[in-house]
């Protein structure tokens, strides 16, 4: 019977001002005279029994006089129906946040040690709550609104982006930043440019380093099912920018032209928007960031003219081209690819692969 009773979910809150009603006409009096006894105007007392206003303990004092009831059982009455109310909404609550939940990639999560395990739907929704430091999963439209705005495509999760999003920001958070200064990184492009030259275990941290100096927190993350994101870059407050670049191709010529690609935007486009790349969507500001990276990377003049002079490529060539722009010769590789220049494949051997998990 005890496991009955506590596992009881009311599904309608009853307002006290139905028994009021039903007392009144006991006692054959009106809401008026109630009002005139009492001292109260006859609206409140029209929308207690309705259930818009609440019982008050001064209301219950005076119904206690008026009416013979203790004021005890009025506080009572309207603090019972403001906790199943509560409940019920809790309940309706949980329901959609389930859903929500649905659409996470949870277990991924898990295995990236992102969130603890969870049995039931339940847990994942309480779970996640604490992820986002949030009272409840349908307020994530509101707090990451810029995503919701700009992601609105299938097999997207507009969730799972949320969630990926969220942890870049954790991590960021606790790096030690200067502020962001346009000129400082542009001043650093050459250097930036070099570093693709080097191994894996050598560039990362010289290249966290300069952005942390420019005020750029750099997060590196995997990629997250149901995201299809390849970087995204957003600002962390006025003063710092976040690039976050996701592991989904690991090639060394995607990596870079994937953080050229979110570095212009920091520099080039404004502060109140969240630019996430992917491979479908393509606005005026991913192509112009397309093409900041494309040609940062390997000059437009010096592209140009090998596209020209050149009848057949290659390796020679490539290693030509790449060493004139300071940059690995698997970008070449990947951007001769990419214009459809060369098959892809054929100089696959040129492009590293890299271990960003």
């Amino acid at each position: 019977m005890i496991d009955k009773v506590n596992n009881y979910k009311p599904d309608i809150a009853i307002p006290p001002g139905d028994t009021l009603s039903e007392i009144l006409r006991s006692l054959h009096m009106s809401q008026l005279e109630l009002s005139t006894r009492t001292g109260m105007s006859k609206k409140t007392i029209n929308q207690i029994i309705k259930g818009i206003a609440p019982i008050l303990p001064s209301t219950a004092f005076k119904f206690e006089k008026v009416l013979n009831i203790p004021a005890s059982f009025w506080i009572n009455i309207e603090n019972n129906y403001q906790e199943i109310k509560a409940k019920i909404e809790a309940e309706r609550n949980t329901k959609k946040e389930e859903a929500i939940a649905k659409e996470i990639p949870y277990d991924d999560m898990v295995k990236l040690k992102w969130i603890p395990e969870a049995k039931t739907i339940r847990e994942k929704v309480i779970n996640f709550r604490d992820y986002f430091n949030i009272a409840s999963l349908d307020l994530i439209p509101q707090v990451h609104s810029a995503i919701f705005r700009i992601s609105n495509k299938q097999p997207y999760s507009k969730y799972a982006i949320s969630a990926w999003i969220e942890k870049g920001r954790k991590e960021a958070i606790g790096k030690e930043l200067s502020s962001f200064e346009k000129d400082k990184i542009k001043n650093c492009l050459n250097r930036l440019k070099q570093l693709t030259l080097l191994d894996q275990n050598d560039f990362l941290s010289e290249l966290e380093a300069i952005c942390s100096k420019c005020g750029i927190a750099l997060v590196v993350l995997p990629y997250l099912p149901k995201t299809r994101i390849n970087g995204v870059v957003y600002w962390l407050d006025s003063k710092t920018v976040i690039i976050q670049l996701s592991n989904r191709y690991k090639y060394t010529d995607i990596f870079w032209f994937s953080f050229f690609h979110e570095l212009s935007h920091a520099i080039l486009h404004g502060k109140k928007e969240i630019f996430l790349e992917d491979d479908e969507q393509k606005n005026r500001f991913e192509l112009e960031a397309d093409y900041f990276a494309a040609n940062t990377l390997i000059s437009k003049t010096s592209y140009n003219k090998f596209i020209k002079s050149i009848s057949l490529i290659t390796e020679k060539s490539i290693l030509e081209l790449a060493n004139k722009n300071s940059i690995s010769p698997g970008i070449v590789v990947g951007r001769l690819e990419h214009d459809n220049i060369v098959s892809r494949g054929k100089f696959a051997y040129l492009k590293t692969k890299l271990d960003l998990n």
